[in-house]
């Protein structure tokens, strides 16, 4: 037994709970046995099945069948009957699989239950056999050079993940969980073989046999006659002193120097090949070689050897003198690559068309992908190379790849015209060339990196269109780089549930949809109308849980998560687009901390990355190319950056979550304090085996409602329209004024700066002191909270400044003849006073409607005239009690007050009239809203209509529709206060 610490009873608890777990879900119907690396089996294995539960007891206590302890390492399956028909191929090497290959024909085994160690080439498959074809099924094992060895298991033991491997000290891992495949039929007739590995016979003709020039060519000669009768050993062994190695045989090559033998020669095969200095062949090419040659012997050499092995054999050749004999054959030779080196030895390069055919000498590139990357599997992006480490391919960096290149160029020698043998490729040069030729021989279309579904550590996670999801094994044809969290279905939320609580449940809404895109964005996108999914910009200073959720997400997505800062985007905006490089795959970007200087607005690339328009990558010294990006947004901010955009630009994109609530120690409730665990900042086990495995369940549970719902962003509203106040003061005069984006909307330079000014007075940030005699008023400026944002203080910056909030706003003369007046005043388009359309003053609070009694509530019936036009409001000229006196000028007369009232006093008077308070109905309805009447006692309660246009914030329209079969067709203006949602 191996000698480090690696055995189930020096592992934690919990890992021996995952150990035991596993066990429970191999099939009930496979026969198991605990096991000591790849010995000391549970007695009687080989004859009775163990009771699953006896195995787990023994596993627990590690004791053995008599009550003795015994260290056990791991579980095996016993294959053959016992497992219900159950057998194993144990690949020992890369060349258990080239073999595997040739027995085959070329055919793959099928896709099944496949694990390994970790150690390149090899790996174990499961396959199943039918009853009816158990008999005479023995072992095999087939041994092979370099120690390796392909074995086919029956009535033997294979060990199962998570067993600790002997030499490694690591677990064994799964690299596929598909369902067992049913062995193919080849496999099972080599079953039923005898052992392949038999002696070599050594043929020594008694007589000496006779060929006919006129039947056979030199090149027929060699392959059926000569080299049967060629004894292999006896032949290198007349020129080298030869020591076995397996089924084969080493020497000290004799084309260099060297001190440890790499000339390996197969008896089976009769060919050579040196590992040093890369050549091969077969006898033809050994003697030709070893006098000097380089490659394989044409015409008259060719023609000498020949007789020369024939002669070794005791073959008698023709009379050339006679017979003249041509080297050229006119037989089909297999083209096949595992032939190659055996076929070259056999004729001359007037026997093939070098162009393109497999005998052509590969160059030094060619070789050392063969010998470097023909193990295992080997993806590049973005000009650097992966290996698929079983669940993910991982990043090798290209100084290690260099070095390695540059080990294996060190040892590699080629001959020269002279016949010197020289090591002339050891330099840095070439092994930039080798890493750059397979860096091209690997490439991989970068829109395929990390395909949809989330590549958790015990499979692929694939999300559907439907609301359905399902685990499939990894692949290497699927190209993920990165491996998240284990994705089990049965792990207990509570912990998860408790660090939730630093969301308010609407806000933690929000984030379990944002995280939920994240699996498959595409999807997503597809569903959602829009922009789709917003960023979230997670504001909150101090111990609040936003880094712990962080956390939680990067062991969710492992290295599908990146966290580029706002700061890199904006450099990448500057020409530094090198600093985005990293983003290429991503899932997710978090960036955990971030700089409140920044105009978030301004950031171009953040808006193409948050709505999936391509962006470019581009490393250092590497082309650039198109990348478009299918992850989702967040950014930690203990200060937000400055958001200066517009309503539909900045709302569009970004949402905001606050993180109000605050961890401690003794927490006090009240004061918004949640009670601290310390496994949440610093434990990072507990985060990858407990909460993020109970954090991607809930992400499942969001995900049918994230593509019939979307998600609702009105818990962010709120938090928005205060960091735009607190980035740019004017966003809160223009709520407080009443001031709304409007198509051929107008305000006149003139009355909003007036009207600013007396907010300014209103609000602290300006003194006026009047002025006397012919001096004017002293204005007294005081600074605003942001040191970055100062007030307008002349009415030549009004345009600039309210352009800032307000992209698409113009400034235009008026020259209408409407209002004379205010002829060649500059005014700007495209925002407007929320007031009522009839009135003619160019600012006021939001207007009430005419007579609020008689238009809010809905006749008992409506009314029949219904060829009005569907836009047109409802305008009384009268109401009740005042017997037909007009009441416009009233209504002209209460506005002129209106404006005239301090900001208090104007929402105390919405109160009274509407009996609700002025918040921000806009929260509550939108356009396309389906409403009714709010009171059960009205017959309006049992109608039905939609919101046409929204135009105060206390008031729209709505479009009546029919109803008990009565037609409906009429738009009459309503109080939000009297509409409910239906």
């Amino acid at each position: 037994m191996s000698s480090n610490s690696n055995s189930l009873s020096g592992q934690t608890s919990s890992v021996r709970s995952e150990f035991i777990y596993a066990i429970n879900k191999f099939p009930q119907e496979w026969a198991l046995t605990p096991c000591v690396g790849k010995k000391n089996l549970w007695s009687g294995w080989q004859k009775n099945k163990l009771d699953r539960a006896r195995l787990i007891e023994a596993i627990q206590s590690q004791t053995n069948a008599e009550g003795k302890k015994t260290l056990w390492t791991g579980v095996s399956v016993v294959t053959g009957p016992l497992s219900d028909g159950v057998m194993a191929i144990d690949f020992d090497g890369p060349l258990a699989w080239k073999k595997y290959l040739e027995l085959s024909g070329d055919q793959e085994p099928p896709l099944t239950k496949r694990w390994t160690s970790g150690k390149a080439g090899h790996f174990q498959i499961l396959l199943s056999v039918p009853p009816e074809k158990w008999g005479g099924l023995k072992p095999q094992k087939i041994e092979l050079d370099n120690n390796e060895k392909l074995e086919l298991r029956w009535n033997q033991c294979s060990t199962l993940p998570p067993s600790i491997h002997p030499d490694t000290g690591k677990p064994y891992f799964w690299e596929s969980e598909a369902p067992i495949a049913e062995c193919p039929d080849f496999i099972l007739d080599l079953m039923r073989e005898m052992p392949m590995i038999e002696a070599i016979q050594k043929a020594k003709p008694e007589t000496t046999a006779f060929v006919s020039a006129d039947e056979k060519s030199l090149v027929e000669i060699l392959e059926k006659d000569i080299l049967p009768l060629l004894d292999a050993e006896e032949f290198y062994g007349s020129h080298l002193k030869l020591k076995p190695a397996g089924k084969n045989l080493k020497a000290l090559c004799p084309f260099h120097s060297e001190k440890s033998p790499s000339f390996t020669i197969s008896p089976i095969k009769k060919t050579f090949h040196c590992f040093g200095c890369a050549v091969g062949g077969g006898p033809v090419q050994f003697l030709h070689q070893l006098r000097g040659g380089l490659g394989s012997p044409t015409g008259k050499d060719f023609a000498a050897i020949v007789q020369e092995l024939a002669d070794s054999v005791g073959l008698r050749m023709p009379d050339r003198k006679k017979n003249t004999l041509s080297n050229n054959s006119s037989i089909s030779h297999p083209r096949t690559q595992e032939n190659v080196v055996y076929l070259s030895s056999l004729s001359s390069d007037e026997d093939y068309n070098p162009d393109g055919e497999p005998n052509a000498a590969p160059n030094f590139c060619q070789i050392a992908e063969s010998k470097l990357y023909s193990e295992g599997h080997w993806k590049s992006i973005g000009g650097q190379l992966y290996k698929f480490v079983g669940s993910h391919y991982e990043l090798r960096p290209e100084v290690e790849e260099k070095r390695r290149i540059g080990d294996w160029l060190n040892k590699y020698a080629e001959r020269t015209k002279s016949g010197a043998w020289v090591h002339n490729r050891a330099k840095a040069s070439y092994a930039g060339e080798v890493f750059a030729w397979v860096v091209g021989r690997k490439a991989i279309d970068p829109n395929k990196i990390n395909p949809d579904g989330l590549n958790c550590s015990n499979g692929v996670l694939k999300v559907n269109s439907d609301g359905s999801y399902a685990l499939l094994p990894h692949d290497p044809e699927k190209v993920y780089t990165y491996v998240g969290c284990k994705f089990d279905p049965a792990i207990d939320p509570a912990d998860c549930d408790r660090l939730l609580e630093c969301l308010e449940p609407s806000q933690r809404e929000i984030f379990l949809r944002t995280a939920a895109a994240a699996l498959n964005l595409k999807i997503v996108r597809s569903k959602l109308t829009g922009r789709g999914v917003k960023g979230l910009l997670c504001h909150g200073e101090g111990s609040n849980g936003k880094d712990t959720l962080r956390a939680v997400l990067a062991a969710v997505y492992g290295n599908g998560m990146t966290g580029k800062s706002l700061s890199d985007f904006r450099s990448y905006d500057t020409g530094r687009k090198f600093t985005l490089a990293a983003i290429e795959g991503s899932i997710c970007n978090w960036a955990s901390e971030n700089t409140g200087k920044i105009d978030l607005d301004s950031i171009q690339s953040l808006k193409q990355f948050i709505t999936g328009d391509p962006l470019d990558i581009e490393r250092k010294g590497k082309d650039s190319y198109e990348y478009k990006a299918g992850a989702i947004f967040l950014a930690n901010c203990n200060k937000l950056p400055s958001i200066t955009g517009g309503t539909e630009a900045i709302e569009g994109r970004y949402g905001i979550l606050r993180f109000d609530k605050t961890y401690a120690k003794n927490a006090i409730a009240a004061e918004g304090q949640l009670e601290a665990d310390p496994r949440f900042k610093d434990d990072e086990k507990f985060i990858l085996e407990q909460i993020a495995p109970a954090m991607l369940n809930k992400m499942l549970e969001r995900w049918p409602l994230l593509l019939s719902e979307g998600i609702d962003y009105k818990a962010t509203k709120e938090a928005m329209q205060k960091a735009q106040e607190e980035s740019r003061h004017l966003w809160q005069f223009v709520r407080d004024a009443g001031i709304e984006v409007q198509t051929g909307g107008r305000v006149y330079i003139k009355d909003l700066w007036e009207r600013l000014q007396e907010w300014y007075v209103e609000t602290g940030t300006l003194e006026i002191e009047p002025g006397t005699n012919d001096r004017k008023d002293k204005l007294i400026w005081h600074d605003l909270p942001n040191k970055y944002d100062t007030p307008v203080k002349a009415i030549n910056q009004v345009f600039a400044r309210f352009s800032e909030i307000f992209p698409k706003l113009k400034k235009l003369q008026y020259n209408g003849r409407d209002e004379m007046e205010r002829r060649a005043q500059w005014y700007l388009s495209g925002i407007s006073f929320v007031q009522n359309p009839d009135l003619t003053t160019n600012f006021a609070l939001p207007a009430l409607p005419v007579d609020t009694e008689q238009v809010t509530a809905l006749p008992t019936a409506l009314p029949s005239d219904i060829g009005r036009a569907s836009g047109e409001a409802t305008t009384l000229a009268e109401t009740t009690g005042r017997d037909g006196r007009a009441v416009l000028p009233t209504i002209l007369e209460l506005c002129n007050t209106i404006t005239q009232l301090t900001l208090p006093e104007r929402q105390k008077l919405v109160e009274l009239l509407t009996g609700t308070p002025c918040s921000d109905p806009l929260k509550a309805f939108r356009i396309g809203d389906k409403v009714a009447g709010n009171n059960p006692e009205e017959s309006s309660y049992n109608w039905h209509g939609r919101i046409v246009e929204i135009h105060t914030s206390i008031s729209c329209k709505v479009d009546w529709q029919e109803r008990e079969g009565k037609k409906g067709g009429r738009v009459i203006s309503m109080l939000f206060c009297n509409l409910r949602k239906i």
